[in-house]
C-alpha cells in the first residue's frame, strides 16, 4: 500500500515555487508524479503501471526494487553505514578485486582501481592519471553523434583549461561514425571507412614529427554515442585502434552509460575487441542507488597513481551504502547469464522495433542499437529531417497514464535525447521479460497510431 502525504498538485506547486528544475523549459515532462516502482514498472499516484523503457537514465540497469540488491544496502545500512575513508572495511577491497578480476579476465591485463563519488571527478582523475608527470596533452574525443554538419569530417580545436578538466592542452573533436547522419556526408555502402582515412591523414599531418610524437596523446570515447544508443559500423573500431596505437595513444574507455552488460557485454568495449588502457564507470554501478564513479587502469600506471585527501569527493570514494551495492551489482552479474540473455532480448525487441518502423514509415527516420541500449530516431516525412516536436508528443502520450494493455490502464515512460532531440533511447532493465518486451512493442503501436491520426 502506497502512503500519499499530498496530492500531485501541491507537488507540482512546491516543486515550481521552490526548485530552480521546476521552471526548465526543456524539463517539459517534470509535472509527472510517481509514487511507487518494482522491476521494470513505474506507478503513478493512482497506482497506475508504467513500463520504463530508460531505466532511470539507464543507471538501473538490474531493475528497481532489485531484491538481492536492496537486501544487502540495508543490511549494510544497519552494520556500517558511515566510514571516513582513511579506513578500510571489507566491502571496498572486496569490490576492487572483483573489478580487477573481471578485467584481467576479460582483457589478459592486471590493473587496479580508483572509486570517487562524482563522473566528472572519475573523468579528472583518469585523464590526470593519464598524463602522469605530463604538464599539458593532446586530447581527443568523439563529437555528439547526431551532428551532421561536423567540418565535413574533420576534428574540431580548442583551448582545454576551461572546457575540459582543467588540463593545459587541447581538445580535439572527431566526428562520431553515425551512418545514418554521416558527419562526412558519405553513404555507408561506398564509404569504405571514409571518417578514420581522414583522421589518419589529419594525425600523420600534424603528429608526424618527433615533436609531436612525444606529446601525451589520449582518446577519450564510448563506444556508442547519444546515450549509448548509436552504434559504429562492424570494423570501426578496429581500425581506429589500430591507428591510436601507431601514435601512442592512451585509451580510455568511457563506460558510464553502456558498462555493466548493457550491451551484452560486461564493458560495452568488449564488442569491438579493443582492450582500453583505463574504463571509466558511474553510478550504474550502484543500479542508481548511490554515487559512485571510478575507473580501472592497466597496472602500468599504478606507479604515477598518487591521488591525495584534496581531491573532490574524497570523503565519498569508500562510502560503505555505495561500495555495498556496487559489490551487490556485480555479484548479480556473475551469477547471471547475461551475454545469453541480453541477445536474446535484444533480437526480440529489434524484431518489434522495425515492425513499427515498416509500419509508421512516414515518421519513424531509423531503428537500431545493441544489446538493450536501442533507439528510435522519430523524423519528417522525408526520413530524415529531425522531428523534435512530434517526439515530444510521444512521450507524453506515454505518459498518459491512458494506454490499454490486457484491457487496463498502463502508461510508458521514455526520454528523447541527441543533438535535435528527436531520439527515444531504449534502455529498460535488464531483467525485462520477453511478455515486457511485447507490451512495450504494443504500447508504441497505440502512442504512434494515434499521433499518426493526429498528423494525418
Amino acid at each position: 500500500m502506497k502512503l500519499t502525504f499530498v496530492s500531485d498538485e501541491v507537488i507540482n506547486r512546491l516543486d515550481k515555487k521552490n526548485f530552480a528544475g521546476g521552471k526548465n523549459e526543456d524539463n517539459f515532462l517534470s509535472g509527472k508524479v510517481f509514487r511507487d516502482c518494482d522491476g521494470s514498472f513505474m506507478f503513478d499516484s493512482e497506482d497506475i503501471p508504467y513500463l520504463d523503457l530508460q531505466a532511470g537514465y539507464a543507471d538501473c540497469n538490474f531493475g528497481y526494487k532489485n531484491p538481492q540488491i536492496l537486501q544487502a544496502v540495508v543490511r549494510q545500512l544497519h552494520n556500517l553505514p558511515q566510514l571516513s575513508p582513511q579506513f578500510l572495511y571489507d566491502y571496498k577491497s572486496m569490490l576492487a578485486e572483483k573489478l580487477v578480476d573481471a578485467n584481467e579476465k576479460r582483457f589478459g591485463k592486471s590493473g587496479f582501481v580508483h572509486f570517487t563519488s562524482h563522473q566528472i571527478q572519475a573523468f579528472h582523475d583518469a585523464v590526470k592519471l593519464a598524463l602522469s608527470s605530463e604538464e599539458s596533452g593532446e586530447f581527443f574525443r568523439f563529437s555528439n553523434g547526431c551532428q551532421a554538419d561536423n567540418s565535413k569530417g574533420t576534428w574540431e580545436s580548442f583551448n582545454l583549461s576551461d572546457s575540459l578538466l582543467n588540463f593545459r592542452g587541447k581538445v580535439h573533436s572527431v566526428p562520431f561514425p553515425y551512418c545514418f547522419r554521416c558527419p562526412c556526408g558519405k553513404k555507408t555502402e561506398d564509404c569504405n571507412f571514409y571518417c578514420v582515412k581522414n583522421f589518419l591523414e589529419k594525425l600523420e599531418n600534424e603528429y608526424s614529427s618527433p615533436e609531436g610524437r612525444k606529446k601525451a596523446k589520449i582518446f577519450i570515447a564510448s563506444t556508442a554515442a547519444v546515450d549509448g544508443c548509436i552504434n559504429p559500423p562492424q570494423g570501426y573500431f578496429s581500425m581506429l585502434k589500430n591507428i591510436l596505437d601507431k601514435f601512442g595513444f592512451i585509451f580510455v574507455a568511457d563506460e558510464t552509460k553502456n558498462g555493466l552488460y548493457r550491451t551484452g557485454k560486461l564493458w560495452a568495449v568488449e564488442n569491438y575487441g579493443i582492450i582500453p588502457d583505463i574504463i571509466i564507470f558511474s553510478d550504474l554501478i550502484t543500479n542508481g542507488l548511490h554515487y559512485l564513479s571510478g575507473f580501472w587502469a592497466k597496472h602500468k600506471f599504478q606507479e604515477s597513481y598518487i591521488f591525495h585527501s584534496n581531491f573532490a569527493s574524497y570523503r565519498d570514494i569508500s562510502h560503505p551504502i555505495a561500495i555495498r551495492a556496487a559489490y551487490e551489482v556485480m555479484s548479480v552479474a556473475d551469477q547471471e547469464n547475461f551475454e545469453n540473455t541480453i541477445n536474446a532480448k535484444s533480437e526480440r525487441f529489434l524484431s518489434g522495433l522495425h515492425y513499427l518502423k515498416n509500419k509508421y514509415s512516414k515518421f519513424i527516420g531509423d531503428v537500431g542499437g545493441l544489446g538493450l541500449a536501442l533507439r528510435i530516431e522519430i523524423t519528417c516525412e522525408d526520413k530524415i529531417t529531425p522531428n523534435k516536436f512530434l517526439c515530444r508528443k510521444i512521450l507524453e502520450e506515454g505518459l498518459s497514464g491512458k494506454l490499454l494493455y490486457n484491457g487496463k490502464k498502463c502508461g510508458l515512460i521514455l526520454n528523447n535525447t541527441g543533438y535535435y532531440q528527436n531520439i527515444i533511447p531504449i534502455v529498460p532493465s535488464l531483467f525485462i521479460s520477453d511478455d515486457e518486451i511485447d507490451m512495450a512493442i504494443e504500447l508504441f503501436n497505440q502512442i504512434f497510431a494515434k499521433v499518426s491520426a493526429d498528423i494525418g
